[in-house]
């Protein structure tokens, strides 16, 4: 098995420059160089191509920093977010310009833009629901797209993004304070007394019940 390794290493060596296969390699033997230099080619190579290379090296985090520049000039070419490809590309490269470098300057802008197009136009509604399911994923930096957010609920076929998205940029404080009374946590229960109290005692038994036995 080990041989074989070696042999499907090297064979994916030969061709790193793609970048699928600078993948596959980085998947059999951890090596990031061969990936982050074919995602940087493919930066600059097209709507769909920098869409690809944003999406491949989102996974690796900050140690795709070296990739920051080439990320923020693709996405400034993705001008044009009512079409389809051009907002599906900029939703990956901003994406990962926040999970590389936690640049939430620019991820909202991109989100906002998508959210914002997706009026009237049932064919955009995948793109939608995701931009307002990796909203969630910005926590409180997102809060700006709450409005936004809040407008999807209406949309039956939206809402449950538009919630998963919401809870996200919500502030847990508010949520705590928005919490039902209900919900919240009452007094201890009485244990169970599964003998009658002694003679001089006052104090009435709990029944128990099969279901509240302490395990």
């Amino acid at each position: 098995m080990r041989v074989l390794r070696e042999q499907a290493a090297t064979a994916l060596r030969a061709h790193a420059g793609t970048l699928l296969v600078a993948q596959a390699l980085h998947e059999l033997t951890g090596e990031r160089e061969p990936l982050l230099a074919a995602a940087e080619a493919a930066l600059v190579t097209g709507v769909r191509g920098a869409g690809e290379a944003a999406r491949v090296v989102t996974g690796l985090g900050p140690a795709a920093a070296r990739l920051t520049p080439a990320l923020r000039t693709a996405l400034g070419r993705t001008v044009d977010r009512r079409t389809t490809p051009e907002a599906e590309t900029g939703l990956a490269l901003a994406l990962a310009l926040w999970r590389i470098a936690g640049e939430a300057d620019a991820v909202v802008p991109v989100l906002a833009s998508v959210l914002d197009s997706s009026e009237g136009r049932p064919w955009f509604r995948r793109t939608t629901a995701r931009a307002a399911r990796e909203a969630a994923a910005l926590g409180t930096a997102g809060r700006p797209l709450t409005a936004r957010l809040e407008a999807l609920l209406d949309d039956p076929t939206q809402a449950p993004s538009a919630v998963l998205g919401l809870l996200g940029v919500a502030d847990p404080a508010r949520l705590d304070r928005a919490r039902p009374a209900s919900t919240a946590p009452g007094p201890p229960r009485p244990r169970c007394t599964r003998q009658r109290p002694a003679p001089t005692s006052r104090a009435p038994a709990t029944p128990c019940r099969r279901s509240a036995l302490p395990p």
